[in-house]
């Protein structure tokens, strides 16, 4: 539940700001602690290795906000959670992209990439209740 109040605090500011407050990152890889499994830690580096690659490629079209936010769920929500709801939320970031597309905003028309990670985790908890 706290994650998903932090992920939900850190959408809302993406969205109006397109930053994502470092107090948000750090509260929800916090949630680490209390399940402790390394293999989900080094996961989160491993995730955030990615992101910052992805970063790099597309010269600063992923924001280190991003990076870490992906890392800190990770670290926080566990292997199996996190991975589900990253790519609900990939998923939905991609329909927004090909939507965008269809409407003609052009390649360059940016999205804030929270919003997309908070609904992919939320799809995640609903699915995991369900089944």
């Amino acid at each position: 539940m706290i994650i998903m109040i932090l992920l939900g605090i850190a959408a809302v500011v993406d969205l109006k700001t397109r930053r994502i407050p470092l107090a948000c990152n750090l509260g929800i890889s916090m949630m680490w602690f209390v399940h402790k499994q390394w293999n989900d830690l080094f996961l989160a580096f491993g995730i955030m290795g990615g992101f910052y690659l992805c970063r790099l490629l597309l010269r600063g079209g992923v924001g280190m906000g991003d990076v870490f936010l992906t890392g800190a769920i990770f670290a926080g929500a566990g292997a199996k959670e996190a991975a589900m709801g990253l790519m609900a939320g990939l998923m939905l970031f991609m329909g927004a992209g090909i939507g965008a597309l269809i409407l003609g905003k052009g390649r360059n028309y940016t999205f804030p990439f929270a919003p997309f990670l908070f609904a992919g985790y939320v799809m995640m908890i609903i699915m995991k209740g369900v089944s």
